[in-house]
C-alpha cells in the first residue's frame, strides 16, 4: 500500500461545495409527501394569538421554514442551539426548510426557534409529530419496531401549592381588585371594599410559625381560623365580583381583569374546596392548585429529593432513525 501525504502541510481554505441530494434521500422524500398547507393550517391558530391581537404587523414569520425546523428537531431530538447549526451545515436540512422554495430564505436564531415552538399549544404539537411518524414509517427510515415509551412531568411555574399560601393570595387578590373598585364605581364610592391584609398576615404568620411538633389537631386549628378570616375578609370582594358586567371587566386593566377572572371562576370553590378538607381529612378531586395555572396536577414518580411534583404529565414515545446518508461531490 503506497502512502500520499497531499495536503498535510497546507491550511484548509474557505470554498464552495457542490452537494447533491438525491429525490431518495429520506428527508426529501419526507417533504414530498407531508401536507404542508394541512401543518401550515394546523399552526396557524396558535401563531395569530398575540398579546395585543395585531398577528398581520411586525417582521413575517416564515411559516414554512419554522416548520421544516420544528419537525426536525423533533425528529432528530436536537436542541435549539444543535438545530440551528445543523442547519447551517447540512445540505439536506436546508431543502427540507424550504431553500429554494421560500423568498428570502434564512437560518432562523436559535431564540427563534424557541420563540415558534413557544407559540403552539398542546394539540397542534401533538398532530404534527404524529403526522410526521407516520410518514416517515410509511417511507422505511424510521423503524417502529424499536419503541422506547417514558413518562415526564412537566413543572409548572408556581409555589409550592400550600393552602396557607393560597388562601393569603386569595386576600392580596381581593385587596387588589377592592382598591380598583373603590376608585371607579359608584356604589363603591359610597361604601368601600376593606380588606383588612395585616389581620389576614397576623393570622398566617401564627400558622407559617407552629412549631415543628405541632399535633396535625392544632395546625387544623389554625389553618380553620385562617380561613374563617379569609372568608370574613373576601366575602364583600368576592359577591361584588360575581356582579360586575362583562362590559365592564372588558374595559379595566389587564392585571385587574387576570384577577377579577382568577376570583369569579375559583374564589368560592377554593374555600369550600379547603373547608372539605379540614373537616372531612379528604382532598377534593378537583381542588386547584394555582389561581393563575389551570391545567396543574400533582405527582409522584419517587425521584429522591422529588416527592412531590406539579405541573403537567406528558408521555413520550420514540422510535428509532434508520440513518441513510447522502453524496458529496467537490
Amino acid at each position: 500500500m503506497s502512502i500520499c501525504q497531499s495536503g498535510v502541510n497546507r491550511k484548509v481554505q474557505s470554498g464552495s461545495v457542490l452537494i447533491d441530494i438525491t429525490d431518495q434521500h429520506p428527508l426529501i422524500r419526507l417533504a414530498h409527501v407531508l401536507p404542508w398547507e394541512v401543518l401550515v393550517d394546523t399552526v396557524l391558530p396558535d401563531l395569530k394569538k398575540t398579546k395585543k391581537g395585531f398577528w398581520w404587523l411586525g417582521r413575517k414569520l416564515k411559516v414554512r421554514i419554522h416548520l421544516g425546523v420544528y419537525l426536525l428537531q423533533q425528529l432528530f431530538n436536537k436542541t435549539d442551539r444543535q438545530i440551528e447549526y445543523d442547519i447551517k451545515d447540512n445540505a439536506a436540512y436546508q431543502l427540507f426548510c424550504g431553500v429554494g422554495i421560500v423568498e428570502k430564505w434564512h437560518v432562523p436564531d436559535h431564540t427563534k426557534i424557541e420563540e415558534f415552538r413557544s407559540r403552539l399549544s398542546e394539540e397542534p404539537q401533538k398532530s404534527l409529530a404524529n403526522l410526521m411518524v407516520k410518514q416517515a414509517v410509511v417511507l422505511g427510515f424510521a423503524d417502529p419496531s424499536h419503541i422506547d415509551i417514558d413518562s415526564t412531568v412537566q413543572e409548572a411555574n408556581m409555589h409550592y401549592p400550600a393552602d396557607s399560601c393560597l388562601l393569603k393570595k386569595l386576600g392580596a387578590l381581593s385587596n387588589k381588585v377592592a382598591h380598583f373598585l373603590n376608585k371607579t364605581l359608584d356604589v363603591c364610592l359610597d361604601t368601600p371594599l376593606v380588606v383588612d391584609m395585616k389581620k389576614i398576615s397576623s393570622i398566617s404568620r401564627e400558622y407559617f410559625f407552629l412549631p415543628k411538633n405541632a399535633t396535625k389537631e392544632i395546625k387544623n386549628n389554625k389553618m380553620m381560623t385562617l380561613l374563617n378570616v379569609i372568608v370574613e375578609e373576601t366575602s364583600a370582594v368576592i359577591h361584588r365580583c360575581k356582579d360586575l358586567s362583562t362590559d365592564f371587566i372588558a374595559k379595566v386593566p389587564w392585571g385587574i381583569k387576570r384577577s377579577i377572572e382568577q376570583i369569579n371562576t375559583l374564589a368560592e370553590q377554593y374555600i369550600e374546596d379547603v373547608r372539605y378538607f379540614l373537616t372531612e381529612k379528604l382532598v377534593a378531586p378537583a381542588k386547584a392548585l394555582s389561581f393563575h395555572l389551570k391545567e396543574v396536577a400533582c405527582f409522584t414518580k419517587g425521584k429522591l429529593g422529588k416527592k412531590y411534583q406539579f405541573g403537567r404529565c406528558f408521555q413520550l414515545g420514540r422510535i428509532d432513525v434508520i440513518h441513510h446518508s447522502h453524496r458529496a461531490i467537490s
